[in-house]
């Protein structure tokens, strides 16, 4: 889940659904799951011939790396064993004064000119995995020269150009990688899009900002090189 909280002065407090709080997964069939997938993807099971020898291994060992090379860079392919109440979950955070921005944007204004005013639109999306994510009902009222801020767990959004609409993108999803190895960079992005050295931080898309965050929770018990993260985000306006 990405929550925003605008302040000062405390206009509220607000957040989008990401995958997991649709879903809880199992990893225990992750590997065989991403395999039949690969194999589906390459066309592989259809008519072809029967190769031996040094012939067969070169194959068997090129194929091994294109599936590696797959594994690392595509989301995994993990299992459902349990659906969330997202109408429950909802509804508790709005007992606790959090709205949760469905493919929506509001008008946050206080005191607009003023050196403490605030005027912006804050804008989120459903999650692009789980979901049902609508960039246009999201950003579509919104004009091109008014400041905006786009909410969205999954940073794939930024493949789609309505997303460029925002002049700023926060994001997590990819927990910075989880594994961060020197060299290589982010082991794997949980994003089909980003590049290595784009799991985590500050990046631009045409004229539009964006943040990943690391966030705090993660995937496996493990992280090495990505350690978890809250982030804290002051916005300026032009100029200053």
């Amino acid at each position: 889940r990405l929550l925003a909280s605008i302040t000062p002065p405390r206009l509220g407090s607000y957040g989008v659904f990401g995958n997991h709080d649709y879903v809880c997964y199992s990893h225990s069939e992750m590997l065989s799951r991403s395999w039949e997938r690969y194999q589906l993807r390459e066309g592989h099971g259809k008519n072809g011939h029967q190769t031996h020898g040094l012939v067969a291994l070169y194959e068997n060992i090129r194929e091994l790396y294109r599936f590696a090379h797959y594994f690392m860079n595509m989301p995994f392919d993990l299992k459902r064993v349990r659906f969330n109440d997202i109408d429950q979950l909802k509804v508790a955070l709005a007992e606790r004064d959090m709205q949760v921005l469905h493919n929506q944007a509001i008008h946050l204004r206080h005191n607009p000119g003023q050196s403490d005013g605030v005027d912006l639109y804050l804008a989120g999306i459903d999650d692009l995995a789980e979901g049902t994510p609508d960039l246009q009902a999201a950003l579509g009222a919104i004009g091109d020269t008014e400041p905006s801020l786009l909410l969205s767990h999954n940073p794939d959004v930024l493949e789609d150009g309505i997303s460029r609409r925002a002049h700023l993108i926060l994001a997590g999803h990819t927990h910075g990688g989880q594994i961060v190895l020197p060299w290589l960079g982010a082991a794997h992005t949980h994003s089909e899009h980003l590049r290595r050295h784009e799991a985590a931080g500050y990046m631009w898309r045409d004229q539009t900002q964006v943040y990943v965050s690391r966030g705090i929770g993660e995937g496996i018990p493990l992280r090495f090189g990505a350690r978890p993260q809250i982030a804290l985000i002051t916005l300026l306006p032009d100029g200053t």
